[in-house]
């Protein structure tokens, strides 16, 4: 039976001090206000009577939905005002402390803050509230501690005024192999699950098994598999919509082959393989023309320039050993991550060991220089595809 928390704050999040294994357990707690719905979809049906009579205002000023507190008409509890608050709380694990309604003023002062006076890590604060399985509030181990403003943040949530630029403000470019690009990559799908869970309108809001597929929950096991499946879809595509999409793809590189890698014949010559039917039944020629030009939006950004140039030179060479690849294509670079997967243990060793083993080391060698891309297929794919069955674990 579903059931509406209403009261979700960071106060109410417990979380374990970590145990052998260096795993936190997080447990929700303070289920006074809870709520159970009846309605299969999440609503209370006829009883609205029951929604109006206990529906003064119960949760902490802050973190309740704006549906709730608007005075024009009876307010219909669903889980939707759940997810909004399950949204706030995203944002504030995301940034150390920091609330979305929160002014950007307030929200810069609470940064340098934190920049000035933070000297304990969450895993210390966690350990002096006692050994494995003890139990502290989200609140308590957050790195920022800032004073709470009730009434301009619910001020704000009422009329739909929030500010992610602590988020936002992070430059993803920044990827270099490091961590830094690892750490934008999460923040940039953190960011876009933030703001769904935010939408003003509880009906545009996804639901907590759409949320939970979101890729900023992805491991990096289907992350490369993601990957690897638009890799596959692109390949799809019939050579007159890759025209049409862009006059300057070389025509070998728009048509269809299920190892675009070939396979590899005695000392490295490449052995015949059978091209691939034709494109999926389910798109035409516009909705494949609309997709390549989609994939190729803010190249520059994505791909930082020429995504060529950021990798190694030992993986450049090996790229050229077989085909051509063009450094301006993002769906180049996808197909390029996609043949070395499948091709990886032909790979030399050196090669082998740079890359790193699949498929965390494989995938961090990438998106960490890439911080854009998988926030940017996610959409893409998101917006043309999410329909097709090749892609429907992932939204």
């Amino acid at each position: 039976m579903s059931v509406v928390h209403r009261d979700l704050k960071p106060q109410n999040v417990l979380v374990t001090a970590a145990d052998a294994r260096g795993q936190h357990r997080i447990v929700l707690s303070d289920f006074g206000f809870a709520k159970q719905l009846l309605a299969d979809d999440g609503e209370l049906g006829d009883q609205r009577g029951a929604v109006e009579q206990s529906s003064a205002l119960r949760g902490t000023e802050g973190w309740i939905a704006p549906e709730l507190l608007s005075s024009e008409h009876p307010p219909l509890l669903t889980q939707a005002a759940d997810i909004f608050a399950a949204g706030c709380l995203f944002y504030y694990t995301l940034t150390g402390g920091l609330h979305p309604f929160d002014s950007p003023q307030t929200q810069t002062a609470f940064l340098l803050y934190t920049r000035c006076f933070r000297t304990h890590s969450i895993q210390a604060q966690a350990q002096s509230h006692g050994g494995p399985g003890t139990l502290g509030t989200l609140s308590t181990l957050s790195p920022v501690r800032p004073r709470q403003m009730p009434s301009e943040r619910q001020m704000n949530i009422l009329h739909n005024r929030h500010s992610l630029d602590a988020l936002q403000s992070l430059d993803p470019s920044a990827g270099g192999g490091g961590g830094g690009g690892l750490v934008a990559q999460q923040t940039l799908l953190g960011l876009d699950a933030v703001r769904r869970a935010l939408e003003f309108l509880p009906s545009n809001r996804p639901t907590a098994q759409q949320l939970l597929k979101h890729a900023v929950f992805w491991d990096r096991q289907k992350q490369l598999q993601f990957l690897v499946d638009v890799a596959d879809r692109i390949e799809k595509l019939e050579p007159a919509a890759a025209a049409a999409a862009a006059a300057t793809v070389p025509s070998h590189s728009a048509h269809a082959t299920h190892a675009a890698h070939p396979a590899r014949g005695p000392k490295g010559s490449a052995a015949p393989v059978a091209v691939a039917s034709a494109e999926p039944a389910e798109t035409d020629r516009e909705t494949d023309s609309e997709l390549l030009r989609a994939l190729e939006t803010e190249s520059a950004a994505v791909l930082r320039g020429d995504w060529r140039l950021q990798i190694s030179a030992a993986l450049q060479t090996d790229l050229r050993r077989y085909r051509t690849y063009r450094g301006e294509q993002v769906r180049d670079l996808v197909r390029a991550i996609r043949n070395k997967k499948h091709h990886f243990r032909e790979l030399p060793i050196e090669l082998q060991h740079s890359l790193g083993q699949i498929p965390d080391q494989f995938v961090e060698y990438f998106t960490a220089r890439f911080p854009r891309l998988l926030p940017h297929l996610y959409l893409v794919i998101e917006r043309h595809c999410r329909l097709e069955s090749l892609f429907a674990q992932y939204y």
